[in-house]
């Protein structure tokens, strides 16, 4: 070996040896120090070792160490997993990790990669949704083995607690849970978001035994979690997982109470989509705002956030199938794809709950006129007006649209919605345009040779043979307009608030003119061969 070639291998062999000296005095300086209770300053000398040497396997066992006498649970158990990655028979890491796992606080946050050293069983999934015209994917995890309530004593007895459906009246014992993470789409890690809590075959008063239907409980509701938080930024108003429970009290049902979920009569045997409505339907009582005239609506319930949710989780829960598959709702592969998420060869029934819930509410708004006086009203009709009104919203503008009106709306009363939409479409007038969903056309007053299937959010695969018409309802600000519809198809003609027809020019569209500001009929109709609509663009014309 050449002598300069010996002179760098010995500075080398001397610089790594002075690298260890100084990764060993700083990690004894760190023991001195957490001996002494100072952690801070303990966690920065390990950090400044794990600097100099990261491949040193024992300063991440100091690391959780310290971590743990900081109570950073989580913190340590990542430590922890780092040696277990490089060294999984190292004893000591072992024994950490899986204390985290199983005495005190289950974990709140989770590395993916730590999810592969866990002791307790894990189902991993991903939750397709849609955001931006794209389709973005994140991450769930639940717990799918035998757990005790993080609450109970080693060898103690089971956590008691107060049913809200007996008014106090009763408790109800558990000592199991469910733990349910999701992670945002290119997040990082997990995050704690449900503890799903229910009693033992050995404690249940019919010995019934739900650790099968526990975790796709939590399976549903972290669907919930990702399309409210992604589609409405609704989360809940907790710091923290949502305590959920399943019990055996009450009656057959679900109730939200002080940010907590209950599901009550835990035996009594649900199709999964009857599990779903009661998810979607607590769920948006938690999550979305408490749509109510004063005092409350008189029926069904006080409030309108209940029925909301459910509706919107089923529709959501149709579309994922939808995006999951590539193929459109409610086609055979997607309906199966839904009969197949919690794994329990049943039926999903999405597509009837749809047919009898979903659709119902948007022709009830229809029939009763965009400005009806149900809007301000106490009874059910009031109720389901307003929930097929946003409903109509989110079929001709989507999710975003939606969104922008609860974002936009002052305060709960069902007007204040109504208010904030037309705000919404003023907006979009100054912007020069606004455009609706074909999907989101009035039914019963259309005149369709062949009617559309009912897709997740609206009416899909509008076409117009000849002869037929499909009608609309649009708000429209006052301005000068002009109406195109995509595509531009020869032979369509316009009949404006009853007015026409008039044709429509495949490359420049028909003016409208000048438009009052309000609730305006449009009706398409097809004089010439089957032509499909996507949707109706309106246009502030250009001042001459």
């Amino acid at each position: 070996m050449p002598a300069a070639a010996v002179l760098i291998c010995m500075s080398a062999w001397a610089d790594d040896a002075e690298t260890t000296r100084q990764v060993w005095e700083l990690t004894k300086q760190a023991r001195t120090l957490a001996n002494e209770g100072r952690l801070e300053e303990a966690e920065g000398r390990l950090l400044q070792a794990r600097a100099l040497m990261p491949e040193w396997l024992d300063i991440y066992a100091h690391l959780g160490y310290v971590y743990e006498l900081q109570g950073r649970r989580e913190d340590a158990l990542h430590a922890y997993a780092q040696i277990l990655h490089q060294r999984p028979s190292h004893q000591y890491a072992a024994e950490h990790l899986q204390a985290l796992f199983y005495e005190g606080p289950f974990p709140r946050r989770l590395a993916p990669r730590d999810l592969e050293l866990s002791p307790v069983r894990f189902v991993c999934d991903r939750c397709i949704l849609s955001e931006a015209d794209a389709t973005v994917v994140a991450g769930i995890a639940y717990t799918d083995d035998l757990l005790f309530h993080e609450d109970m004593e080693r060898g103690g007895p089971p956590v008691e607690i107060e049913v809200p459906a007996a008014g106090g009246r009763e408790k109800a014992i558990l000592n199991r849970s469910s733990y349910g993470f999701t992670m945002p789409p290119e997040g990082s890690e997990f995050t704690l978001r449900f503890i799903l809590s229910y009693p033992s075959k050995l404690i249940s008063n019919s010995q019934s035994d739900y650790r099968r239907v526990a975790p796709r409980l939590t399976h549903l509701m972290l669907r919930a979690y990702c399309y409210f938080a992604t589609y409405l930024g609704k989360t809940p108003p907790v710091d923290g997982p949502v305590n959920t429970y399943l019990l055996e009290n009450g009656p057959p049902g679900a109730e939200t109470y002080s940010q907590s979920l209950y599901f009550y009569a835990a035996e009594t045997p649900r199709t999964a989509i009857e599990w779903a409505r009661q998810i979607g339907h607590e769920y948006g009582h938690l999550v979305l705002p408490a749509v109510a005239p004063a005092g409350g609506y008189l029926k069904p319930e006080m409030y309108a956030s209940g029925l909301m949710g459910e509706r919107l989780f089923i529709q959501w829960l149709a579309d994922e199938a939808e995006m999951a598959t590539g193929s459109a709702w409610p086609a055979q592969p997607a309906r199966e794809a839904l009969d197949h998420l919690l794994g329990d060869g049943g039926v999903f029934d999405a597509a009837g709950y749809l047919a009898t819930s979903v659709y119902p509410d948007i022709d009830a708004w229809y029939a009763a006129g965009p400005d009806s006086a149900y809007i301000g009203g106490t009874g059910e009709e009031s109720m389901r007006y307003w929930i097929g009104m946003m409903l109509w919203i989110q079929s001709a503008f989507g999710r975003r649209g939606l969104r922008e009106t609860m974002d936009a709306a002052t305060g709960p009363s069902a007007p204040e919605f109504l208010y904030a939409f037309k705000v919404i479409m003023r907006k979009r007038a100054a912007a020069g345009a606004i455009s609706i969903a074909a999907g989101s056309l009035n039914i019963e007053t259309s005149k369709l040779t062949a009617q559309p299937a009912q897709g997740p959010m609206g009416w899909a695969d509008v076409a117009l043979q000849p002869h037929d018409s499909a009608v609309y309802a649009a708000y429209i600000p006052e301005g000068n307009w002009r109406l195109r519809t995509t595509p531009a198809c020869p032979g369509l003609s316009l009949t404006f608030d009853g007015k026409g027809p008039l044709p429509i020019e495949a490359e420049g569209g028909v003016a409208l003119g000048d438009v009052v500001e309000g609730w305006h009929s449009i009706e398409i109709g097809s004089t010439e061969a089957t032509t499909p609509l996507q949707s109706i663009e309106l246009a502030v014309a250009p001042e001459i």
